[in-house]
């Protein structure tokens, strides 16, 4: 789960309320396809955690409704999941430890905690690739890295990105040390990344070092670090469905 979440906040209501576990979700749209397969909760109008489920999304249902989304993330005091955790292990009903905290509130006092800012799940290729995409809109970008809690990163200073005279950049997140010959539309590249001459990357992830050399087409690419397509080559996926291209190959 990647988000930008105040930890105080969520502990400061686990005291008010004390609740033996408070659990972190986030209210979606029935039709949100960022979190299938995530664990939903139902809540009753006291905030209490009655259930615990999976989302199976339905093409049916669409839009209508809503549904609360597990972040998995908890509040729960040190000794209390030690017994639950030992519990689990002797009478062997349980075997992750998120299925220990989900079948809590059948036991003890569980609260929901609604967290409202932006939240995307990564838990399949599609989702990182709609992920990365959704960064592309300044509006997640300013929610996600730039609110009261600034996420820094480890620093890694390189030249400033080189765009040549006839190159063609385009909604697109570009890393320092780049160097840009061709076109670049609705892509992320990471440092060091070469777009030669007649190159095209569009709808594509670009990671370290990845070399695109002349007159490549790229639609729908994920790349790994140090990747090398080589000259006139062309690579075609979906959003559904992006071609992923591993680390240091060379095509």
């Amino acid at each position: 789960m990647v988000c930008n979440i105040d930890y105080q906040d969520v502990l400061k209501q686990h005291l008010e309320t004390k609740a033996d576990v408070t659990m972190v979700y986030r209210e979606v749209r029935q039709g949100d396809v960022h979190f299938d397969r995530c664990s939903t909760m139902t809540l009753n109008e006291y905030e209490n955690v009655v259930a615990v489920g999976k989302n199976i999304r339905r093409k049916d249902v669409g839009d209508k409704g809503r549904k609360n989304i597990s972040m998995e993330m908890y509040v729960v005091k040190k000794e209390l999941l030690v017994d639950m955790i030992t519990d689990a292990v002797a009478t062997g009903e349980n075997v992750y430890l998120t299925d220990v905290l989900h079948y809590a509130s059948a036991k003890y006092k569980v609260k929901g905690y609604k967290f409202k800012g932006l939240v995307r799940c990564i838990n399949s290729t599609e989702n990182y690739y709609r992920a990365s995409m959704d960064m592309l809109d300044e509006n997640n970008i300013v929610d996600l890295f730039f609110q009261d809690r600034v996420i820094l990163t480890k620093v890694k200073d390189e030249v400033p990105s080189y765009y040549h005279p006839d190159s063609v950049v385009e909604n697109s997140l570009i890393a320092n040390g780049c160097k840009i010959e061709g076109t670049v539309r609705n892509s992320v590249l990471f440092r060091r990344v070469n777009v030669a001459k007649g190159a095209v990357v569009e709808n594509s992830i670009i990671m370290q070092n990845g070399d695109i050399r002349e007159n490549c087409s790229l639609n729908c690419v994920i790349t790994d670090k140090q990747v090398i397509i080589t000259e006139g080559t062309e690579l075609k996926g979906d959003p559904k469905n992006p071609v992923v291209v591993d680390k240091g190959t060379i095509l």
